[in-house]
């Protein structure tokens, strides 16, 4: 995860503790002497959902982004409290509709992960990664436009920074050979002719996309967030 080393007060290194938040709590800075103030946080963001496809025969969906993830050294005076919010995953969209955005998580006021876009019904559009290492790992195109004798299916969901908050893959339908995305970091997988796979809980993946063989199929969902804090006492 990248996780740096910085010296415990007195200068020497001691224990090395952390604490994992899947869901929205209050963390509490440590006391002990040793505590220097500082705490270092990674923070992600809920996935986004995959967009529903109509009942029209070939529709499929790209994948959701995943949730922005963000690593940080902060401050925090000893005994200080903080709100530590988890953004949950966005919901898949209805046939025919988009899917939804995960929300933000955050570590009180000092740091906020954005959650992931959620993908377009049905649509052609692909997933934009984040800026730098922080952004969001960018959804799976889908293979709406795919010519019937073609092999090549949805495209993979782009990684996320860290380990976390990949895309998820894209959805395909019933072309030769179809083969839909794989997820990344976290992501779902797209479908082929059904529903895509969610993005796994925890980890800020987006939704695979959901793929029509003429029957109406919904969107998955994203991938809730995480945060996890490290110091040294």
């Amino acid at each position: 995860m990248g996780l740096s080393v910085f010296p415990a007060a007195g200068g020497g290194i001691t224990g090395r503790k952390q604490q994992v938040f899947t869901s929205t709590a209050t963390f509490t800075a440590p006391t002990a002497s040793t505590y220097n103030g500082q705490v270092e946080v990674l923070l992600v963001g809920g996935g986004g959902g995959s967009g529903g496809c109509g009942a029209d025969n070939g529709q499929a969906s790209a994948g959701g982004n995943g949730g922005s993830t963000k690593l940080r050294i902060l401050s925090l005076a000893a005994g200080a409290s903080v709100t530590v919010t988890i953004g949950g995953g966005g919901a898949g969209g209805a046939a025919n509709a988009n899917g939804s955005a995960g929300t933000a998580s955050s570590f009180g006021g000092l740091l906020s992960s954005p959650g992931g876009q959620g993908s377009f019904s049905g649509g052609t559009q692909q997933g934009t990664p984040g800026a730098s290492n922080e952004g969001s790992g960018g959804g799976g195109s889908n293979a709406k436009y795919i010519s019937a004798s073609s092999s090549t299916g949805g495209l993979p969901g782009k990684p996320g920074a860290y380990g976390f908050g990949g895309g998820g893959g894209g959805g395909t339908f019933g072309i030769a050979s179809p083969v839909a995305g794989s997820g990344s970091n976290g992501g779902g997988s797209g479908s082929v002719q059904g529903v895509g796979t969610a993005g796994t809980a925890n980890t800020g993946g987006g939704a695979g996309g959901s793929g029509s063989g003429g029957g109406s199929v919904t969107g998955a969902s994203g991938g809730s967030g995480i945060c996890i804090v490290t110091w040294f006492e």
